[in-house]
């Protein structure tokens, strides 16, 4: 179903009255509604550091920092646990290079640590807890980012070894609130949390700690008052953020950092950016899009297939030629899970396509040749293709008693309350869960499939009650409506860089439109991809290319010359033998009869 984005007049007002282009005011109304003034309009399109909340609100910021500030003052051994995502690696850059760099500690007594995906699952695991019991010298500090808050079993180990365990994390909490053994637990979702913003990543929450504990070094004189701000680590929050895809809508400290974040990417300074630019064959400005669409999922393929350490040593790379080798590294696993994701992507949807046939509302997928480093982005394709939310699982490897998977939510969910409702349902088939409200991650015993698909078909349900009164779910293709002729142009184009950066909540614009289709033809070397020439009712005519859109020998063209057509696409620059001209990346586009 295609849907137009509703529009906001108070916002159009304000923008309008602010001077913004006509073209950019609609795009900036049907993304955020309610901008009344126009101190709230420049916080939005021009957010600086200055408009960051403070750290002081985190629950246990102060203990935390005191802890940390002793252990670095005694050259005490740290450890660093995190996530094997793009937040975990990016968060355990900041913290490694916060602690070495910025604050001089031995790198020789910074070990780092994160969970092997495959082999170790999420979290802080009993594995990982193994791995830095057994580690030598012992660590005396554990800091966790990104993950933690439901570790508590784990930390209970530790803390009884005497190794204080300082978590910072985004998620949600569990229902006993934080872990009780934790030294410090540093989340704006834990109980007593002053912090205003809960939609900030788990790197950021990392980037504030050590802001705190620079503040307090230099407190206690073990640092000076003009030691370098850690603003200089602000590409790693920017990578991490997006990547996460936490709201750059709703949350005025993401779009700050990422936007800063950007502006040190671009400088090319730091090795890795240099050498990723190689790699995504571009000369333009790094963006937002870029880390979602090109930076992000190259680290990310790192954790999924393998061990995520490579990520943060990219990351961390002092050199180009160590960034460009570990580049190529992440590049050829990024191939290699694409291959996969291609295999259980088509095997997830004719499972799913099953199930919606049968009505369900949500669609719990069973792989059992799955993989688990690419269960989120299956279930993210399945969720985009039917509009359900979607867990998709498989056997976990080492444990075949067991399954693993992940959860990916539609607008009107939240992933952990609904694992939460299941789990309470009936918690005995139930091994490990959690998450936020978009996503999450689960292990299960193997004879509760059957369960765990009723129960949470029940929970979703249950959240869904209001909105399936207008009838069953159905995957949405969300746009900002017609361009005017007038605005089919470059200088349009040049206008959508007011609203950056794009992300989650507000998302790059797609447009849609009515057009007759004056050419049509395949291109590219197996001819999949189709070049199309599209004229409105204006007779303006709009140069368009329509990615995988055909396969030759399998199917007949989804559209043909002549044919009037309804489109989906975004706006892009065409570069041709030195000629740019604007062109529409087409979405999708359906024959209209």
């Amino acid at each position: 179903m295609i849907v137009m984005r509703p529009l906001c007049d108070t916002t159009l007002d304000t923008a309008q009255n602010a001077g913004l282009p006509a073209f950019v005011s609609r795009l900036l109304a049907r993304r955020i509604h309610g901008i009344a003034t126009a101190d709230q309009l420049q916080a939005l399109l021009s957010p600086k550091l200055s408009m960051l909340d403070s750290y002081k609100g985190l629950p246990d910021i102060d203990r935390a920092s005191q802890r940390i500030t002793s252990a670095l003052s005694s050259k005490e051994i740290i450890a660093l646990e995190t996530d094997h995502d793009v937040d975990g690696v990016s968060s355990h850059a900041v913290l490694k290079s916060a602690l070495c760099d910025y604050f001089g500690h031995p790198e020789s007594h910074v070990i780092s640590f994160i969970g092997h995906r495959l082999k170790e699952g999420y979290g802080l695991s009993d594995s990982v807890a193994d791995r830095i019991l057994a580690h030598t010298p012992r660590p005396s500090v554990v800091i966790t980012a990104d993950n933690g808050s439901s570790d508590e079993p784990r930390i209970a180990r530790l803390k009884a070894e005497g190794i204080h365990v300082i978590v910072s994390d985004h998620h949600d909490m569990p229902e006993e609130g934080a872990p009780a053994s934790v030294f410090a637990c540093v989340s704006p979702k834990a109980s007593g949390s002053q912090y205003p913003d809960s939609a900030i990543a788990g790197v950021m929450v990392s980037w504030l700690l050590m802001c705190a504990v620079r503040s307090q070094m230099i407190q206690e004189g073990l640092l000076s008052e003009n030691a370098p701000k850690l603003s200089g680590l602000l590409d790693y929050v920017a990578v991490g953020t997006v990547a996460d895809c936490v709201s750059l809508g709703s949350s005025i400290n993401n779009r700050a950092v990422v936007a800063a974040g950007l502006q040190i990417m671009n400088t090319l300074e730091r090795p890795c950016w240099k050498a990723m630019r190689e790699v995504l064959w571009g000369d333009g400005a790094f963006t937002a899009t870029d880390i979602g669409f090109g930076i992000g999922p190259r680290i990310n393929a790192r954790g999924r297939l393998d061990e995520a350490m490579a990520g943060v040593h990219f990351l961390l790379s002092s050199t180009f030629e160590e960034a460009i080798e570990l580049a190529a590294l992440l590049e050829s696993e990024n191939t290699t899970r694409k291959t996969i994701e291609k295999r259980l992507k088509d095997e997830a949807m004719a499972i799913a396509t099953s199930q919606v046939a049968q009505g369900r509302n949500s669609l719990v997928i069973w792989l059992e040749n799955g993989h688990a480093g690419v269960h989120g982005i299956v279930a993210s394709r399945v969720v985009e293709a039917f509009g359900r939310p979607v867990i998709c699982l498989s056997p976990k490897e080492g444990h075949p008693d067991l399954m693993s998977g992940s959860a990916r939510a539609i607008p009107g969910v939240h992933v952990r309350d609904a694992m939460q409702y299941a789990y309470d349902c009936d918690n005995s088939y139930f091994v490990a869960f959690g998450g936020h409200e978009g996503a999450g991650g689960l292990t299960i015993k193997r004879e509760g499939l059957e369960r765990l698909m009723e129960d949470y078909e029940a929970a979703v349900t249950e959240q869904l009650e209001d909105r399936l009164k207008s009838g069953p779910l159905e995957a949405m293709i969300w746009t900002d409506g017609p361009v005017d002729s007038t605005d089919l142009n470059l200088a349009s184009l040049e206008q959508l860089q007011i609203l950056q950066p794009f992300g989650r909540e507000f998302e790059e614009p797609v447009f849609e439109g009515e057009f007759t289709l004056s050419q049509c033809k395949p291109v590219g070397k197996e001819g999949i991809h189709l070049k199309l020439v599209l004229v409105n009712d204006d007779q303006v005519k709009l140069q368009g290319i329509w990615f995988n859109a055909y396969k030759p020998d399998v199917e007949p063209m989804p559209v043909e010359q002549g044919q009037r057509v309804r489109a989906v696409y975004s706006l892009d620059r065409n570069e041709f033998n030195g000629s740019v001209s604007l062109q529409a990346v087409i979405k999708t586009a359906e024959v209209l009869r």
